[in-house]
């Protein structure tokens, strides 16, 4: 690009670069400079604002979350507390990620983050950190940043399939939230795990979690725009309706109530045994469905 376009069009020899990454031979003034430069990384640490304060933040509080990282190939390198910029975070919105730090090397062995004068660091390709995307904010060697992506980590064991299309996918502590190539959205909790994974880098069933939450603002409704609705997996039944309930169980309370003084009563049996049998041929009512 050129002109009056806002943008600097950058030209060595023949070739013309947008993203400001030279190509050809570097004089030897620049050998060493990141120009551009990206790499991969893996992460060892993650922290979060609280954990630190810096004094040439404004307001002196580090608002974005942090990670020491080592690059991975021939030549590793640390870089201690890069910031991790996010899709978005905003003012009051977000869309933020936050990388697993490493805690264990997947094939057994102990695990060594820094070098050492007997031991040298565990392979980054077996630690069960998150791989990331390293970059240099204006080309600055002193201003490295995480980018909001993650590299696939060669000991994944969840990856895309031919079959199963053009799906987009989240999954985050065993949860998972996935649109696939028709349309269909499944949010499924069913293997809700801990944060910390098993020693081979399976998940840990986390018994307390898996709770699928939905809240409207007070006073709103939720509303679901389906006739039927699958409670059950080979069970299709219409919603649970709030007010129907309600008026059944009231009407079962009653005859209760008129039951227990007129025990010998046959109209007091009768009352009862129409209110149970109201409530238990009720077409929208599921013994799969949690209510309460």
């Amino acid at each position: 690009m050129s002109g009056n376009d806002g943008f600097r069009t950058i030209r060595t020899g023949r070739t013309v670069s947008q993203s400001a990454v030279r190509t050809g031979s570097i004089p030897p003034s620049l050998r060493g400079l990141p120009l551009g430069f990206m790499d991969e990384a893996v992460v060892l640490a993650t922290y979060f604002p609280e954990d630190e304060t810096r004094p040439w933040v404004k307001g002196g509080v580090q608002r974005s979350i942090t990670c020491d990282v080592r690059t991975l190939g021939p030549e590793p390198r640390f870089f201690g507390r890069l910031p991790v910029y996010q899709l978005l975070q905003g003012v009051q919105d977000e869309d933020v990620m936050v990388p697993r730090q490493t805690s264990k090397a997947l094939d057994g062995t102990t695990l060594v983050t820094e070098a050492t004068g007997v031991e040298q660091p565990t392979d980054g390709h077996v630690m069960d950190g998150d791989h990331v995307l390293i970059g240099f904010l204006r080309n600055d060697k002193e201003k490295a940043f995480i980018f909001p992506i993650g590299i696939p980590h060669p000991k994944s064991v969840n990856y895309p399939m031919k079959a199963d299309g053009r799906v987009r996918r989240i999954r985050h502590h065993g949860t998972k939230i996935e649109i696939d190539s028709s349309g269909n959205v499944t949010i499924d909790a069913s293997l809700a795990a801990k944060e910390e994974l098993a020693s081979d880098g399976g998940l840990q069933d986390d018994p307390a979690g898996g709770t699928v939450t939905v809240k409207a603002k007070s006073g709103k409704v939720i509303k679901l725009d389906s006739d039927l609705t699958e409670l059950s997996e080979g069970a299709t039944q219409a919603v649970v309706l709030g007010d129907d309930l309600k008026a059944m169980l009231d009407e079962l309370l009653t005859a209760l109530a008129a039951f227990v003084p007129a025990a010998l009563s046959p109209v007091a049996i009768s009352k009862m045994m129409t209110a149970i049998t109201n409530l238990q041929l009720a077409t929208y009512l599921s013994s799969k469905a949690k209510v309460g």
